[in-house]
Formats: structure tokens, sequence, C-alpha cells
């Protein structure tokens, strides 16, 4: 004769608590991977276009002074600030000031490394297009380069 079942401890607890740790660790993972992924692809370009829309306003509002300082130190070693200052007011004087200064959407931008380069529109008397790079400085985005045919250095 054989023994009457007994009935054992029910293992639902242990296989829920088991998936549910489970699905925890997928969801912390999924969302640490498009942290990351934020990281080195949207914060950086958000920190290069606020560099370039803070030139952009000092330009505007004429001051040459917090312009230079959107400046990489590469960039400031060719053109000293006075130089910088002095060149703008006369663009100012021949052109007209700056009427708007602004990343040209549909010009076009490329990455390589830490370096960031877009077409930028300056509106003076007419409206002048080139490239300006952008390049990382600690924790701050700096303006490297200025094609000569933007008359803003």
């Amino acid at each position: 004769m054989t023994p009457p079942k007994t009935k054992g401890r029910s293992r639902w607890p242990l296989w829920t608590g088991l998936g549910v740790g489970v699905f925890l660790v997928v969801l912390l993972s999924c969302c640490g991977g498009a942290y990351l992924f934020y990281q080195a692809t949207v914060a950086p370009s958000i920190g290069v276009t606020n560099a370039i829309t803070e030139f952009c306003v000092d330009e505007e509002t004429l001051d040459y002074e917090g312009a230079y300082s959107q400046l990489s130190q590469n960039l400031q070693s060719q053109i000293p600030q006075s130089t910088f200052v002095t060149d703008n007011q006369q663009y100012d004087n021949a052109k007209g000031p700056v009427a708007t200064c602004q990343i040209n959407t549909s010009g076009g931008s490329s990455v390589s490394g830490s370096t960031y380069t877009y077409t930028l529109n300056v509106t003076r008397d007419i409206t002048y297009s080139g490239v300006i790079t952008v390049v990382k400085n600690g924790s701050n985005w700096l303006i490297n380069s200025i094609d000569p045919a933007l008359p803003v250095t």
C-alpha cells in the first residue's frame, strides 16, 4: 500500500520572486543603457549647441568680450581679445551689426571624437555661411575654429 500524498509547500512565491528579480535586472539594464546612450550622444550635442547659441547671442548683443570668452584657448592664442573686439566693431561699421546668428540646420554637422562641426549662418548686411568647430575643454564646450567667411572674427 502506498502512503497518501502529502501536500508540499508551494513554490509559487519562489518563482514569482525570481521572475520579479529578473524583470528588475532587465529593466535596470535597459535604463542604464539608455542613460549611457544619452550621455554619449545627446548630452554632448546639447552642450555644443548651447556654446554656439551663447556665442551668437553675445555677437547679436554686441557683447564681444562675452563672445570672446566662448573661444577655446587655442583660438584665443591666435586672436587677441582686443583684435577680436576691434574686428567685430569694424564689421559693425562696414556691414552692420549681427542681426541673426544661428546654426544652419540644413547645412549639416559632423562629429569626430570630441570635435563637433556645424554650419553657421550670420546675417549682417547679407547672410554669410561658414563652418564653426566646437571642442570640449574640461567640462565646457568652446569654439575652436571659425570659418574666415563668417564676419565675426
